[in-house]
């Protein structure tokens, strides 16, 4: 039996206030996650025999399958540790993500995994680009005043 678990981490972190709201709607506009109506299509799609349940229902699954409304699945790992702790022994666990995506969810995936969300929530790559744009203005900006330009 193949069981999908769908589960939208993102109301519960639009729970906040101030900054930290800006900040986590500025995480999920950039993880672009899609909606239920969506995942159960794509989940009855691709897995026409499966159906949707619940931690409770992962217990008796041959294959579980994590719907992600996202690339990468931000906010997922407690929900994973909880599944990968109900499953039984010899469960194959799966990834569909909100990009038609699918993949065997083993260790050395969900530590990959694990590290592109610290990426993408810690907005690293968008500091790195702001440095490297501020570092490289200096530089032109003085070429263009030699050359006359304005």
């Amino acid at each position: 039996m193949t069981v999908g678990v769908l589960h939208d981490p993102w109301p519960a972190r639009r729970g906040s206030t101030g900054m930290l709201r800006r900040y986590r709607t500025m995480v999920e506009f950039k993880a672009n996650p899609r909606d239920e109506t969506y995942m159960r299509a794509l989940f009855a799609e691709r897995y026409p025999g499966g159906h949707f349940g619940g931690l409770e229902d992962v217990s008796e699954a041959r294959q579980v399958v994590l719907l992600y409304p996202d690339a990468t699945g931000v906010g997922w790992g407690p929900m994973e540790q909880r599944v990968r702790g109900r499953a039984p022994r010899g469960a194959e666990l799966r990834v569909l993500n909100g990009r038609r995506r699918d993949f065997a969810l083993d260790d050395s995936t969900w530590r990959r995994l694990r590290l592109r969300r610290a990426l993408e929530t810690s907005l690293a790559g968008e500091a790195l680009a702001t440095l490297l744009f501020l570092l490289a203005t200096v530089p032109l900006l003085a070429a263009d005043l030699i050359r006359g330009r304005r």
